[in-house]
C-alpha cells in the first residue's frame, strides 16, 4: 500500500608565516634551499604531507567542495519566461505564517525545526524517528514522522500553471528503504492517502524517493488509481549528505482534455532542457478556480503504511529556499 549544521561560522585565524614562501627554485630541491635557516622543519612538513596523503587528501590545490560539484544559487530561478511571485523565507520563527497566514500544521509540527546552515539563511529540518512511516500507521500506536502542511502561494485569477522548486539534503545515515514523500503542488482539495480523484475535486503532484534514492513523481490525477500514479521513475537519483536542487512545473489541463504537462528539474537550470518531462495529463475535468495550481503541499514522510516502510534510524532531511514562479 502506497498510502501515503549549525551553522558551522568559518572563523578564519589569521597565522603569521613562520618564513617567507620560497621562490621557485630550478635544479634539485632539498630542504636547505626551501628552508634556509628554517631547514630543521622539514621533516615536520614531510610528516604532514605524508598524513594527507595517507588520508587520501590529496593536493591542496586539487581539492573540491561537495557544494561546488552541485548548482550555484546564482542560477536562474525561474525558467524563461516566469518571473518569482514567492519566497519561503525560513530565517526567523513563525515561518509559517509567513509563507500563508492561514496554514496550519496538519501533523509533526514536533518533527520540523529551523538550524542554520553555511549554505542557506534559514534551513528547515524535518525529522522522522526509528520505525516511523505515515501518519496513519503512527495512529496505530507507531512513532510519528515527518511533517504536513498546506501553503497557499501567490494567487491569481489565471492560476492555469506554476513553478517550485527547492533545496534538500538527507541526512548522512538516511536508508531509502521502499521510499517515501516529498513536497510538491497541489490544487483543490489535494487529494492523498488513497482518497478518490474524480476530476472535480482536486489534484496533487508530489515528488518520491524510492529503492536506491531513485525519484519520481507521485501524482493523484486521472485516470485515478487506488493510491497515485507514479510517473519518471528512476529519471533522477538522490543521494545522502548533499544538497539537492529539484523543481517542478506544473501546466493544467483545459476542456478535460487530456493536454496537462508535467516538467522536473533536477540538479539542473531551469532555462535549460527538464530532467523529465509528461504531457498528456488529465488533473481535472472542470477549468473552474478552485482547482487551479495556486498551492505548496508540503508533504513528507516514509511510506507507505507498514513496517516495511518505515525507517531503522533516527533521520532528517534538511529543506531550503522556496521559491515559486509564475
Amino acid at each position: 500500500r502506497r498510502g501515503e549544521g549549525h551553522r558551522a561560522r568559518e572563523t578564519r585565524s589569521r597565522s603569521r608565516w613562520m618564513f617567507a614562501p620560497p621562490p621557485l627554485l630550478e635544479g634539485c630541491v632539498t630542504a636547505e634551499r626551501v628552508f634556509g635557516q628554517h631547514s630543521r622543519l622539514a621533516p615536520l612538513v614531510l610528516v604532514i604531507l605524508a598524513l594527507e596523503a595517507r588520508c587520501g587528501v590529496g593536493p591542496r590545490s586539487e581539492r573540491r567542495s561537495t557544494l561546488q560539484s552541485r548548482p550555484s544559487q546564482s542560477g536562474s530561478e525561474c525558467p524563461s519566461g516566469r518571473r518569482v511571485v514567492w519566497r519561503g523565507d525560513l530565517s526567523h520563527a513563525g515561518w509559517l505564517q509567513r509563507w500563508d497566514p492561514a496554514a496550519t500544521f496538519l501533523y509533526g509540527e514536533s518533527n520540523a525545526s529551523l538550524v542554520e546552515d553555511a549554505r542557506f539563511e534559514g534551513v528547515l529540518r524535518v525529522a522522522y524517528p526509528a520505525g516511523s512511516s505515515s501518519s496513519s500507521y503512527a495512529r496505530e500506536g507507531h512513532p510519528l514522522g515527518g511533517v504536513e502542511f498546506k501553503a497557499h502561494l501567490a494567487r491569481s485569477e489565471a492560476a492555469q500553471s506554476i513553478y517550485l522548486s527547492y533545496w534538500l539534503r538527507f541526512a548522512p545515515n538516511f536508508r531509502w528503504v521502499k521510499g517515501g514523500k516529498l513536497p510538491g503542488v497541489c490544487g483543490g482539495g489535494c487529494p492523498s492517502g488513497g482518497a478518490a480523484v474524480t476530476g472535480y475535486d482536486g489534484w496533487s503532484m508530489r515528488i518520491m524517493w524510492r529503492p536506491h534514492g531513485d525519484g519520481e513523481e507521485y501524482a493523484y490525477i486521472l485516470p485515478a488509481q487506488a493510491y497515485g500514479t507514479e510517473l519518471g521513475l528512476g529519471t533522477w537519483k538522490f543521494s545522502t549528505g548533499e544538497w539537492h536542487r529539484v523543481a517542478q512545473e506544473i501546466v493544467l489541463n483545459s476542456g478535460g482534455a487530456a493536454n496537462g504537462e508535467s516538467r522536473v528539474w533536477f540538479d539542473t537550470d531551469p532555462t535549460l532542457p527538464p530532467t523529465f518531462e509528461a504531457k498528456d495529463l488529465i488533473y481535472r475535468l472542470d477549468d473552474g478556480p478552485a482547482d487551479g495550481a495556486d498551492t505548496l503541499f508540503f508533504s513528507t514522510f516514509f511510506g507507505g503504511h507498514d513496517a516495511g516502510w518505515s525507517t531503522p534510524v533516527d533521520t532528517f532531511v534538511d529543506f531550503a529556499n522556496f521559491v515559486a514562479c509564475r
